[in-house]
């Protein structure tokens, strides 16, 4: 078995002699240091179901600009009732809100459900691939690398590939188109009170950028740690008859506890450093909406603006 399987892995290509779990043949690329030239890659497994890709990009462009309406209807709302235009001109909007909500949800639950089968799909071909790639792997590669590491990458990293192509692509799609109309909208609305809202957005911009880039590096450490982790687990599970035989618990145990604690400590850096996005994008949206409500409040009391209009601002 050894000579036939020497004999494949003639034809494949060999790793090289660098670094465990970066060498070459499948590991090659794990690492994407090129990101587009990694979405590319992965774009070619989603042409087979180029039509369900097309569908689920206007069903995002839809729900994502139907439910830009809402925060608009909100202000006008809000208008009628400072007017006293009366209950029927409110309760149209009202109607019209609801309308625009369900629409919404409906094509955002419908782009969620292809989304989920097709990345399914994507990810069963790949992991075939991948499968089916080891086997023509060369004796040195698997000798130059744990059975825990390489289960690692079969699994934890293929999770992480599967979050990106049923989530993170889509959100990235909705967030843009979202962005796009948010601003179209405001300044449509009023130019001034728009310039306003936009004193905050550099500073988010700035600070997801560097909370970013120290999350990826912490997440990509916290990966090859879990690797290392998970290629102790598996040498101890398989040879547990042999480290008993020769009284080896307490080095296993060592080991082990030493590598786990490496991963807890890179863990909570990686996740800390996710964690503080939201708090800062908080602080920095109600510093927004402070802005908003002060300008706009000085705009309203010279006739510059309405009241709905700020409403509207600060849903958006």
């Amino acid at each position: 078995m050894a000579d036939s399987r020497s004999q494949q892995s003639r034809s494949a290509p060999m790793p090289g002699p660098g670094p465990r779990g970066h060498g070459g043949g499948m590991m090659a690329t794990e690492r994407a240091k090129n990101p587009r030239g990694t979405l590319r890659r992965l774009a070619r497994y989603a042409l087979p179901h180029r039509r369900a890709v097309l569908l689920v990009i206007l069903l995002a462009a839809v729900g994502t600009g139907v439910g830009l309406a809402g925060p608009y209807l909100m202000g006008r709302g809000v208008d009628v009732i400072a007017r006293g235009s009366g209950m029927g001109a409110l309760f149209r909007i009202i109607l019209a809100m609801i309308g625009v909500y369900v629409v919404s949800w409906l094509a955002n639950a419908s782009q969620g459900w292809i989304v989920a089968g097709v990345a399914q799909k994507m990810m069963q071909k790949l992991r075939s691939e991948m499968f089916d790639h080891m086997q023509t792997l060369s004796l040195r590669f698997f000798d130059s690398r744990t059975s825990g590491e390489l289960m690692s990458r079969l699994t934890n990293d293929m999770d992480a590939v599967s979050r990106v192509l049923s989530q993170n692509v889509t959100q990235l799609f909705s967030g843009v188109l979202t962005l796009v109309g948010v601003l179209l909208i405001m300044f449509v609305l009023n130019p001034l009170l728009a310039l306003g809202t936009m004193v905050a957005f550099p500073l988010m911009i700035g600070l997801v950028g560097l909370v970013g880039s120290k999350t990826k590096k912490a997440f990509r450490s916290y990966q090859k740690d879990l690797g290392t982790l998970n290629g102790i687990l598996e040498e101890t599970y398989s040879g547990q008859r042999v480290v008993m035989a020769y009284g080896q618990q307490e080095m296993a145990l060592r080991k082990f506890d030493e590598a786990n604690e490496v991963v807890r400590k890179v863990g909570t850096h990686a996740m800390t450093y996710a964690l503080l996005v939201m708090p800062m994008m908080g602080i920095l949206s109600n510093a927004n909406i402070a802005i908003v409500a002060g300008l706009g409040g000085w705009m309203a009391i010279v006739g510059m603006t309405t009241v709905g209009t700020i409403a509207s601002f600060i849903g958006y």
